[in-house]
């Protein structure tokens, strides 16, 4: 698997609307061609346009003589770096440009591979760009944004398990989750003949429900965990 820089010929502010191509090996369809934004999510004015898999933060090397006066990455270097500025002679605050991009890119494959060794090349290729965030046109941001959560976790879901067909009498759902950071919470609703959702005041993984003959009830489950909620649902019928 080999990830590398899409290049910095862009020139947006030169050419807005027809800016420069990848650059090789990146336009190789075999590489993880990477892009960059700036940290506010921009397109960064020298990133190209063309076969771009996903996008990562970077700067906008904008030049005040030897030095940028925009910068949106630190790295550690060379302490007599003249760039240092007053983090430290030990940081640099130039590194910029789809480099400082591919990296990071790198580094979350690194921790796929690492959670998942059997995974091909073409495996965490499609993972990343399946789990990045969409941001714009393809051939500027390709398929999005690099998340590295979202690529090393997969994303919360919820199923709701239960008969289709209930009894007359009680019938117990069962609310599961899976994915996501774990720590979840619940939150049941009811719906009774096809009516809105409200709210059942029960907070745990399943539900006891009271059904009569002609019955149509909806149930739909939240799960909440640090990452977000999600929600699953199941209709069942008493004859």
């Amino acid at each position: 698997m080999v990830v590398f820089s899409a290049g910095n010929e862009g020139q947006r502010q030169v050419f807005p609307s027809a800016p420069g191509g990848v650059a090789y090996p990146a336009v190789n369809t075999n590489v993880i061609s990477v892009s960059a934004i700036s940290r506010t999510g921009q397109i960064a004015q020298y990133a190209p346009r063309g076969r771009i898999d996903v996008v990562a933060p970077s700067s906008f090397l904008t030049e005040n003589g030897p030095c940028p006066s925009v910068t949106d990455v630190v790295t550690t270097d060379n302490p007599l770096n003249q760039c240092s500025g007053p983090l430290g002679p030990q940081f640099r605050q130039e590194f910029g440009g789809t480099s400082a991009a591919a990296p990071q890119v790198s580094g979350v494959a690194a921790l796929l591979l690492t959670d998942s060794p059997n995974l091909t090349a073409a495996q965490v290729r499609d993972r990343i760009r399946s789990r990045a965030i969409g941001w714009g046109r393809s051939d500027d941001f390709g398929a999005g944004k690099l998340d590295a959560f979202r690529t090393l976790r997969a994303p919360l879901s919820v199923t709701v398990n239960g008969p289709v067909h209930a009894v007359v009498g009680d019938n117990t759902f069962t609310c599961t989750a899976a994915g996501g950071l774990g720590s979840y919470s619940y939150r049941w609703f009811i719906a009774y003949n096809e009516g809105a959702f409200f709210d059942s005041g029960n907070t745990t993984t399943s539900i006891t429900q009271n059904f009569v003959s002609g019955d149509q009830i909806e149930f739909r489950c939240d799960v909440t965990d640090p990452s977000g909620t999600a929600s699953g649902f199941r209709s069942a019928f008493a004859n």
